[in-house]
C-alpha cells in the first residue's frame, strides 16, 4: 500500500525537489515550530481578499510534519515526510478496512487508494502543499470513523487527531472532517452511554459488561477532549487574543459570487457518475475544474451518479430500520462527504478554479469509497457474503490476493510520475539559495525582494534558505504576509537586501551581482533571473 507514496518520495528526490512557492512557505513556517514564535494558525486563505483581512487555515497542525526536516533534514527530506504521512495513512486505513470486512474490503480498498492517487496526480502524495497533505489522513478518518461508529471508541483519540490535522491543514477539509467525525463518535458513544442497565435492562446478564463498556467509552471520550484540547490550543488562543480571531474571519469568506449549483452538482458527479474520477487516472485538475463551470456533465453521469446516491440513501435506511451501525454508518459517512463536497464547491468564488481543484483532490478518493461502500452494502443487505466469500478461500484467495496487490504494486510504479506545479522550477530555486547562503549571516535581517513576475517566482524560496541559514528573511508584500507577522517590514536596519530580478536594468547602486540563471516555465519557455545583493541605505527598509 505504500508503494505509491514511496515512489513519489524517489521521485521527487531525483527531480531535486527543495521547498519553492506555496511550500517553501510552509517550509518558513514549519521551521519555527519548535521555537518561542511557533505558528498559531495555517497557510495563508484566498479567503483573505474576501474578507479583507489576511485570514488562514484553521490551525498550524500541517506544519508539524515537517518541523525537523524543514531545519535540518536535507532540502528534499520534507518531501519524504510528506511521503510518510500519505502512505502511513493509506496503510492504516487499509488495515481498518480489513477489520471491517476482512480481505476482500482491504483489497477493494487498497486498490481504489491506489488508483485515487493515479487519478489526482502521484506527486501530491510527497508533496507539503496543505490542500494535498490531508487527502490520504482524511480517507483514514473515514475509516476511523466507520470503526468508532460500530463501537471501536478506543479509535476516537486518534480519530480527533486526525480530524484536527485534516481539518487545520486546510478550510475545504474542514468542512469533510468535522461531520465525519461527529457521525462516528454519535453512532459510537450514544448508544453505549444510553444503554440500560439494572433490572429494567433487556439482557440483565450483560449488565456488567455494559457498565465495563460504558465506562470505557467515557475513558474514551475523556482522552480524545484531552487530544483536542492539545490540537486546538494555539488556534482557539489566537481566537480569543485576535482582533477578530481568525475563526471569525472564516466564518466570514465565501458570502461572494459563489460558484453556480450546476458547477457543484458536477463535480460531485464526475467523482462518482460515468466513469468515475478514481478510475479516470491523470486527472489534470486545472482543465478538469475549468471543465465542471464550462460544460455540463453527460446524461450518463448523470445518472449513473443518481443511481449511485439513491443506493447509499436506501442502504443508510435500511441499516437504521435494522438498527445495525455496520450498515448504516458507512453509507451515512459517504453521503456526509458528497454533500460536503457540493457545499463546498458551492461557495467557491466563481473564477477560483484553482480553489475548486482542492476540493476535487480530496473528492475523489470520496468517489471511491462511495462504490465500495454500496458493493459492499448490497452484498451485506442480500446475505450473499458468505456464499461470495466461499470460492476465495485457501489457495484460490491467495491467489486472487496475491493478483489484487500485484496490481497495486503495478499501479504504483507505472502511474505516470506528471511534476507537481512547482517542478519545472526546483532546480533553479536550489541554485540560487546555494548562492545566497554563502553570503548570509546568522542572526541578521535580510530584505528579499522580487522585481518583476519572473524574479518574484523565487522569494519564497530564498527567503526560506536564508531562515534555514539561521538569519530572519523580511518580505514585502503578500509573501511576507503569507510568512508571517515577523517577516513582514517593521522599519528595522537589514544587513542587506536581496534581489531577485528579472534583468539587470535597474539594480540599485552599489548592488553586487551574485548569481544570474534563466527560469524556466512549462511551455518550453524561460527567463532571465538576476540575483544581486544591496546595501540597506536610505530609510530602513526591515
Amino acid at each position: 500500500m505504500a508503494v505509491p507514496a514511496a515512489v513519489a518520495a524517489i521521485r521527487a528526490v531525483r527531480w531535486g525537489w527543495v521547498p519553492a512557492s506555496d511550500q517553501a512557505t510552509i517550509a518558513t513556517r514549519a521551521a519555527e515550530v519548535l521555537t518561542g514564535r511557533t505558528p498559531r494558525l495555517g497557510q495563508l486563505s484566498g479567503a483573505s481578499a474576501e474578507v479583507g483581512l489576511p485570514t488562514r487555515s484553521p490551525g498550524p497542525m500541517g506544519y508539524w510534519p515537517f518541523a525537523v526536516t524543514a531545519r535540518w533534514g536535507p532540502l528534499w527530506s520534507s518531501a519524504v515526510a510528506a511521503a510518510v504521512v500519505s502512505g502511513a495513512a493509506m496503510v492504516a486505513a487499509v488495515r481498518l478496512a480489513a477489520r471491517r470486512g476482512g480481505p476482500a474490503l482491504a483489497l477493494a480498498v487498497g486498490l481504489g487508494l491506489v488508483l485515487s492517487a493515479r487519478a489526482i496526480n502521484p506527486s501530491n502524495l510527497a508533496s507539503t502543499w496543505n490542500p494535498a497533505l490531508g487527502v490520504m489522513p482524511l480517507v483514514l478518518l473515514v475509516l476511523l470513523a466507520w470503526s468508532i461508529g460500530v463501537g471501536e471508541t478506543a479509535l476516537l483519540p486518534v480519530a480527533v487527531a486526525v480530524a484536527s490535522f485534516c481539518a487545520q491543514a486546510h478550510t475545504a477539509l474542514a468542512a469533510a472532517a468535522v461531520p465525519v467525525l461527529a457521525i462516528g463518535a454519535a453512532f459510537g458513544l450514544v448508544p453505549l452511554l444510553l444503554r440500560r442497565t439494572g433490572p429494567e435492562a433487556e439482557d440483565p446478564s450483560a449488565e456488567g459488561r455494559s457498565t465495563d463498556d460504558r465506562r470505557s467509552a467515557v475513558r474514551h471520550l475523556a482522552l480524545a477532549v484531552v487530544v483536542g484540547a492539545l490540537c486546538w490550543a494555539l488556534p482557539l488562543a489566537e481566537q480569543v487574543t485576535g482582533d477578530p480571531g481568525n475563526l471569525t474571519r472564516l466564518r466570514r469568506a465565501g458570502t461572494g459570487d459563489p460558484f453556480p449549483w450546476r458547477g457543484a452538482g458536477r463535480a460531485v458527479a464526475d467523482v462518482i457518475g460515468g466513469v468515475p474520477a478514481f478510475l479516470g487516472g491523470d486527472v489534470a485538475p486545472a482543465d478538469h475544474a475549468q471543465g465542471i463551470l464550462l460544460r455540463p456533465a453527460p446524461a450518463a453521469t448523470v445518472v449513473i451518479a443518481v443511481v449511485v446516491v439513491a443506493a447509499l440513501v436506501a442502504l443508510a435506511g435500511l441499516g437504521l430500520l435494522r438498527r445495525r451501525r455496520d450498515e448504516a454508518v458507512p453509507p451515512l459517512l459517504v453521503l456526509v462527504l458528497l454533500v460536503a463536497a457540493g457545499a463546498v464547491a458551492r461557495s467557491t468564488p466563481a473564477t477560483s478554479f484553482l480553489v475548486l481543484t482542492y476540493v476535487l483532490w480530496w473528492a475523489v478518493p470520496v468517489g471511491m469509497l462511495a462504490w465500495v461502500v454500496v458493493g459492499r452494502g448490497i452484498v451485506v443487505a442480500s446475505g450473499w457474503g458468505p456464499a461470495l466469500a466461499r470460492p476465495l478461500e485457501g489457495r484460490v484467495g491467495s491467489v486472487v490476493a496475491g493478483l489484487v496487490c500485484a496490481a497495486m504494486v503495478a499501479v504504483g510504479l507505472l502511474a505516470p510520475g506528471q511534476p507537481e506545479p512547482e517542478e519545472p522550477i526546483h532546480a533553479e530555486a536550489g541554485a540560487v539559495g546555494d548562492a545566497i547562503v554563502d553570503r548570509i549571516d546568522p542572526g541578521r535581517l535580510y530584505l528579499v525582494a522580487g522585481q518583476g513576475a519572473t524574479g518574484s517566482q523565487l522569494v519564497a524560496s530564498t527567503a526560506y534558505r536564508i531562515r534555514r541559514a539561521g538569519a530572519l528573511p523580511v518580505v514585502p508584500g503578500n509573501d511576507g504576509v503569507a510568512a508571517g507577522p515577523r517577516h513582514e517590514p517593521q522599519g528595522r536596519r537589514c544587513a542587506a537586501v536581496v534581489i531577485l530580478a528579472s534583468g539587470d536594468d535597474g539594480l540599485p547602486a552599489g548592488a553586487s551581482v551574485v548569481t544570474d540563471l534563466r527560469l524556466p516555465a512549462r511551455d518550453g519557455s524561460s527567463a532571465p533571473v538576476v540575483v544581486a545583493m544591496a546595501p540597506d541605505d536610505g530609510a530602513p527598509s526591515c
